[in-house]
């Protein structure tokens, strides 16, 4: 059975868990947070994102199909000014350009890497570049993936 809150309203029992230092700031969930570090809470009878919760007592619904992201970077932020509406391609565009997740290549990207890498050019640089990992470029030197390429 769901448990209830007869005390407070959903906004007093929401904004109690959370920090808001100032205006500008992230306002970071103090409750629990799962094992990617956003807010939880129970709400209706099942576990809800704090920062959902926060868009949608501040702004207004989360349209169907669409996602709340963060301005900031910070999966903890509730601050609904650090939020936005947006796609799944816009959430992996901003994983991607935070390098909280790394592009995909394509082959025509891992043989102008192996040029790249043959020219003298640091593994840092070539993964910047690509917007992937330095460790990943390290692989496709050493032959461990795309091994069918000829290098």
């Amino acid at each position: 059975m769901p448990r209830t809150y007869p005390c407070k309203s959903l906004q007093e029992r929401f904004w109690s868990k959370v920090n808001i230092p100032d205006f500008f700031e992230c306002w970071d969930w103090l409750g629990y947070r799962n094992n990617l570090g956003y807010g939880r809470l129970s709400f209706k009878g099942r576990m809800t994102l704090a920062h959902r919760l926060s868009y949608t007592l501040s702004v207004g619904n989360i349209p169907d199909g669409l996602l709340c992201l963060h301005r900031c970077n910070n999966p903890a932020c509730c601050n609904p000014a650090h939020l936005y509406i947006g796609t799944d391609q816009d959430n992996t565009n901003d994983k991607v350009k935070a390098h909280r997740q790394y592009a995909k290549l394509s082959e025509k990207q891992v043989v102008e890497i192996i040029r790249l890498l043959k020219t003298g050019a640091t593994q840092r640089d070539i993964a910047d570049r690509f917007s992937t990992s330095r460790a990943n470029i390290a692989t496709i030197n050493t032959g461990l993936t795309w091994k069918y390429i000829q290098r």
